[in-house]
């Protein structure tokens, strides 16, 4: 089995939230697996494979994740690679924003050179204001914790074939 770094920056804690089920899934298949900070992971060397994880502001990943995968692009581009991202309004909100966020995490898992990327819903604090529910196209009813750990589980098992 493989030994695999998930590395992640979060501001709530979803992010973090996430990379423990991502983990716990991987280790419950035989990997050995670290969940770190991206702070605390300087280098994603001695490892056979990395999975990445960062929450998405103003329609793209934060500017962390891109920090990253630049600092440690020649150990990214040498194994195995993953990302995810996590987003509450994604997939709620208007067609372009959705789009939008896609289209930057696509961006940001094919310059790591990453085989698998996802989008998994997080959670907001408060209602949105009107405007901008509206501006973003955002539900009057959705829900602020639209965290889904079973969505995670399931991306693990395609995280763990592409191990094979």
């Amino acid at each position: 089995m493989s030994t695999i770094l998930v590395a992640f920056w979060t501001k709530t804690g979803t992010t973090q939230e996430y990379a423990a089920v991502l983990a716990q899934a991987l280790r419950d298949g035989g990997h050995t697996v670290d969940v770190k900070p991206f702070d605390q992971a300087a280098s994603p060397d001695g490892y056979d494979a990395i999975v990445l994880g960062a929450p998405i502001n103003g329609m793209r990943p934060v500017p962390a994740l891109t920090a990253y995968i630049a600092a440690n692009a020649a150990a990214l581009s040498q194994r195995p690679t993953a990302l995810f991202a996590v987003s509450y309004m994604y997939g709620k909100s208007g067609k372009g924003w959705t789009s939008a966020m896609a289209k930057g995490v696509a961006s940001a898992a094919a310059t790591m050179g990453a085989k698998l990327h996802t989008i998994v819903p997080g959670k907001i604090d408060a209602p949105m204001p009107g405007l901008m529910r509206v501006m973003f196209g955002v539900p009057k009813d959705l829900p602020l914790d639209r965290r889904d750990p079973a969505a995670m589980q399931t991306w693990a098992t395609e995280v763990a074939a592409l191990l094979r």
